[in-house]
């Protein structure tokens, strides 16, 4: 029976790991700096959020549009309520993504009386069992970020890695969309990936004001192969007052 994915979030900025040319050094955009020198942090970010839903899709295609396969992973937090946290998880598969036929999956961690509980649903199966609230909170976390010791880095929360990038890419690949608040990383660029080889990329990420993913494209084409992956994100938020 195939494990169910504790999906933290597919797209992981995998672009600006491989692309990126630390010999150089770039003076980014007044208005890009001042957006994101507002001391952004995970962790003040994770408080001040009460519910939390997004969706990312990813999908395996062949240049002329065919569809090989895709995977969606939908995720809804509720923190309103510290002591009564809910994190609900559905997953499906198509095509080359379906692994010993599961097509669906579903996590929910929820609490009954004073307990906390995770529940695991396949199209094959199902069972509960009995977690620790801490688990249910780091679990929590890890959605949003995760501390390396130098910074924080996602999960949700791509704070940090804007104000290390906006220096280390051409200044034109970052803006600030006033209109709707948020700062935008939108990059053209060539990476080498050792299964598939040269690799052109084009990756759209936007970070509102606390530094949580608004919304992520990334479009990976393999210059040899007949293979293109594609990741979209979107993500909405309530704030807690």
């Amino acid at each position: 029976m195939k494990k169910i994915l504790l999906i933290i979030l597919i797209v992981a900025m995998l672009g600006l790991f491989t692309a990126c040319d630390f010999s150089k050094k770039y003076t980014p955009d007044p208005k890009v700096e001042q957006f994101l020198n507002t001391e952004l942090d995970g962790k003040k970010a994770l408080d001040k959020v009460a519910t939390a839903s997004y969706t990312v899709t990813e999908k395996q295609l062949k240049k002329d549009g065919t569809v090989l396969g895709s995977a969606t992973y939908t995720v809804q937090v509720d923190k309103t309520d510290a002591k009564n946290i809910s994190i609900q998880i559905e997953n499906a598969y198509i095509g080359r993504y379906v692994q010993e036929g599961v097509t669906n999956e579903q996590v929910n961690y929820y609490k009954e009386g004073s307990n906390y509980f995770r529940k695991a649903i396949t199209n094959f199966s199902s069972k509960v069992e009995a977690v620790d609230e801490s688990f249910v909170v780091d679990y929590l976390t890890s959605l949003f970020y995760v501390n390396n010791d130098a910074y924080d880095e996602g999960g949700l929360y791509y704070g940090d890695f804007f104000l290390l990038y906006i220096y280390r890419y051409p200044t034109e690949y970052f803006y600030v969309d006033e209109q709707n608040n948020l700062c935008v990383f939108d990059g053209k660029m060539n990476i080498f990936n050792d299964e598939t080889g040269n690799v052109h990329l084009h990756h759209i990420a936007k970070i509102n004001e606390w530094g949580l993913l608004q919304s992520n494209y990334e479009k990976h084409e393999s210059v040899k192969q007949d293979f293109i992956v594609e990741c979209t994100l979107t993500a909405s938020y309530t704030y807690i007052d």
